[in-house]
Formats: C-alpha cells, sequence, structure tokens
C-alpha cells in the first residue's frame, strides 16, 4: 500500500464507521511472500464474517469437536500513572524479568502497549511482588557471605541479579536465600 492509499483507507474507515471495528482486533502477525501477499488468511472473530462463512465456520467448528476461543484482547481506557509505575519497575526488577513478566501476563512488549487498564493492574501487582521479592533476596544478601550468595546464584545458573529470566527462578532465588539466612540464624543464636 502506498502512503496516499493507507490514507484514503483511513478517511473511509472514518467516514463509513468502519474505524469502530478495528479495536475489537487483537494484534496478529500475518507472514508475506514475495509478492507482499499473506502466505495464509488470518483467523478472524465469527462477527467479522459474512452470515455464509459465519454459518460454515461454526459448522466445521463443531464437526471438528473443537470451539475456537476468541484470543483477541479488547482495548480500553489506559491509566498513564500506572504505566509510569510500570516502568519504573524496570531498573529495580532487571531488563529479562520486566520483559517476561510484560510478554506472559499481557503479551507485549512495552508498557505503553498494554490494551487495557485490567491487564495494567495484572502487571503492576507481578512487577510490584517481583520488587518485593528482589527486595528480600538483596537483604539476605547483604546478611550472609558472598560465596553462599554466589552458589545459590550458579546453582540457578543466574549471571547476576539483575538478569533473573523469570518468576520461577526469583522464588526458587527467594526460598533458598531464606533457607541459607535461617540456617546462619540459627548457627549464630547457639
Amino acid at each position: 500500500m502506498t502512503s496516499a492509499e493507507a490514507q484514503a483507507f483511513k478517511r473511509a474507515c472514518s467516514v463509513f464507521g468502519l474505524g469502530r471495528y478495528f479495536y475489537d482486533f487483537g494484534e496478529m502477525w500475518v507472514e508475506i511472500n514475495e509478492y507482499k501477499q499473506p502466505r495464509e488468511l488470518p483467523d478472524l472473530p465469527s462477527w467479522a464474517l459474512p452470515a455464509a462463512e459465519r454459518e460454515s465456520a461454526e459448522s466445521r467448528q463443531t464437526s471438528e469437536g473443537t470451539k475456537r476461543t476468541d484470543t483477541a484482547v479488547q482495548k480500553g481506557p489506559l491509566d498513564a500513572a500506572v504505566t509510569s509505575r510500570i516502568e519504573s519497575c524496570r531498573r529495580e526488577v532487571g531488563q529479562a524479568l520486566y520483559a517476561n513478566i510484560l510478554g506472559s501476563i499481557a503479551k507485549v512488549r512495552a508498557a505503553r502497549d498494554i490494551p487495557n487498564q485490567h491487564l495494567q493492574m495484572e502487571v503492576l501487582k507481578w512487577m510490584e511482588s517481583g520488587v518485593r521479592g528482589l527486595s528480600q533476596v538483596r537483604t539476605i544478601a547483604s546478611e550472609i557471605p558472598e560465596t553462599k550468595f554466589y552458589d545459590v546464584l550458579d546453582s540457578l545458573q543466574v549471571q547476576s541479579i539483575d538478569k533473573i529470566p523469570n518468576f520461577g527462578v526469583l522464588s526458587k532465588l527467594v526460598k533458598e536465600m531464606k533457607e541459607i539466612h535461617s540456617r546462619q540464624s540459627g548457627v549464630s543464636a547457639a
């Protein structure tokens, strides 16, 4: 599409009221061939299909025994303050864990791309949980011998505290650090 065609398409969508339907589509990746045509047609939600195609698609789904669930995420109003709170967690949790939370919870790469406020709050909850977990790890790391801390990181195959790849690794790290700390507290109390 040339830029003139794209502008004409936008104007037509605006004039004829088609634009409101585009907000109901989830983002999708479509591979194109060397002729700039889609290799395969993307699946549209049933409400976007003509009546005849909708009926044949529904009958095909029932005959296959699998109902297609609509994975499109509804876009909605966003809270800029929540977006900035999410982005402020990046430095504290590290880039790897930050990207993992955004990708696994909201299926996006940047906080500004989160489609609605409900997902924003869910992502923020996980980010704050990560901040609390790493705060515990840092506190305990300052109270135990450095060699024990690095032994735990090595056992989990983590290069540094800023490169924790996901919540599973973080929860194992917190658990092991607490165990080491309680053992050391028990030894020093005796």
